[in-house]
């Protein structure tokens, strides 16, 4: 079972060393070399298959894959196929010694790891490219805030190595939701959004986000309601309605239940900030 660790790529600042590439190497590119001793490579396979020997393992993939190489390391590499292959590469160092020793401890759990957003990663890939070429201090920053996301999203895929395979649809439904909580989001909508049936969607919904579809629309349209109370002038019946609440009294109570206070008592509390 693979250990956890309290290091995460938000927990360390670090610096890309040169310019991230990506290359497309046709079916002959073989590859042999040694990490300096200096800094970590974060090496992507973007498409085509591929072979990397390294740390006195082999491994082989037709997919898209993380591989982190830490200092100090030599690797081999070869495309296998005839498709060729296409690779991207970001040499970094984290910033303070003691997380580059933690991270080059870590670094062996961290081969082969899956891609599960290819298109997401591919694109980010190019951004840190775009932006390190640009060479000004702001896409500096943004090619180190794209690597930043590689990172991550090679962490989040480790850690959660069984996740739903519904994960990213479910996401993208609650972000909907959030953002359009007054919509009539019954269970048959729900589950027709998700392609499940209504009673896997709930399953499935909950498994993701931690809480049943119905309880997180209510949290979706009472958040709004608490904004629009403190930064709309409408009326609490012209935000009840506004949600999708047909009564306003109901809404009131509904608001009282999940916030603790009265959506009168909201804007009351916001008004006196206001004006202190």
């Amino acid at each position: 079972m693979k250990q956890s660790s309290p290091l995460s790529p938000e927990s360390f600042g670090f610096e890309i060393v040169d310019a991230p590439n990506i290359y497309v190497n046709d079916r002959k590119w073989v590859w042999e070399a040694r990490t300096p001793d200096g800094y970590f490579n974060l090496w992507l396979c973007l498409a085509g298959e591929h072979e990397i020997r390294l740390g006195g393992e082999t491994h082989a993939g037709t997919g898209a894959a993380f591989y982190l190489i830490p200092p100090g390391h030599s690797v081999a590499g070869r495309s296998v196929g005839t498709g060729g292959l296409t690779n991207f590469a970001m040499h970094f160092r984290p910033v303070r010694p003691a997380v580059r020793r933690e991270l080059a401890g870590l670094a062996a759990q961290f081969r082969e790891v899956a891609v599960r957003r290819p298109i997401e990663v591919r694109r980010m890939a190019e951004e840190c490219c775009r932006g390190w070429a640009a060479g000004d201090a702001l896409s500096r920053a943004q090619a180190h805030l794209a690597g930043r996301w590689l990172l991550c999203e090679m962490w989040n895929q480790f850690a959660r190595p069984r996740q739903s395979p519904y994960r990213d649809r479910v996401l993208t439904l609650a972000m909907e939701i959030r953002s359009r909580p007054s919509r009539p989001w019954t269970a048959e909508l729900i589950a027709r959004e998700l392609g499940l049936s209504s009673s896997q969607s709930v399953r499935v919904f909950g498994e993701v986000i931690g809480k049943p579809p119905g309880r997180f629309v209510v949290e979706a349209r009472i958040e709004r309601a608490g904004r629009m109370l403190l930064d709309s002038p409408m009326r609490v019946s012209e935000i009840a309605d506004a949600l999708g609440y047909g009564d306003v009294y109901f809404f009131s109570r509904q608001f009282k239940r999940f916030t603790g206070l009265s959506p009168t008592q909201v804007r009351a509390g916001g008004c006196k900030k206001a004006s202190a």
